[in-house]
């Protein structure tokens, strides 16, 4: 989140129908990667910014869910989300891995009241406003909020 309350999200177009998908910046777990190490990484290859894991603290939120991927391999998932306050900046998606600058075409800095979905615009985690808006209002939890699956 920046300094004008605006969160991060970069956008590809949406398979389920017309318009994007707008998700966090983040990824998949390297073996034996700790859930906290992997949000370091992945941060500094989606956006360039790099900060170590102490400045990027405990998890707010997180999700569980299960899917079916096309080659038949039943996934169980957890995601999990942390709040950076940071300057805006304008992201280096250089250290992006292969094919992912081509599925995140665009960023986007959303106002907070902005997070919710529209018939264009898909915004993942389903609840991102909310928790953005309740930790704004009320500070990091004790415990993460469990959002609901996608």
């Amino acid at each position: 989140m920046d300094d004008s309350e605006r969160v991060l999200l970069f956008g590809m177009d949406n398979p389920e129908g017309p318009g994007r998908q707008w998700i966090t910046p983040g990824g998949r777990l390297e073996p034996g990667e700790a859930p906290r190490d992997a949000a370091v990484r992945e941060l500094a290859e989606e956006t360039g910014l790099v900060v170590t894991a102490d400045e990027l603290g405990s998890p707010v939120a997180y999700f569980e869910t299960s899917w079916d991927a096309p080659d038949g391999v039943l996934y169980d998932v957890r995601d999990e989300f942390w709040l950076l306050r940071t300057t805006s900046f304008t992201p280096n998606t250089s250290g992006m891995v292969a094919g992912e600058e081509d599925v995140l075409t665009t960023h986007r800095w959303w106002p907070v009241a902005e997070l919710s979905p529209t018939p264009e615009d898909v915004i993942l985690p389903v609840g991102l406003g909310e928790l953005t808006a309740g930790l704004l209002g009320n500070g990091p939890p004790d415990e993460p909020w469990r959002l609901p699956g996608a």
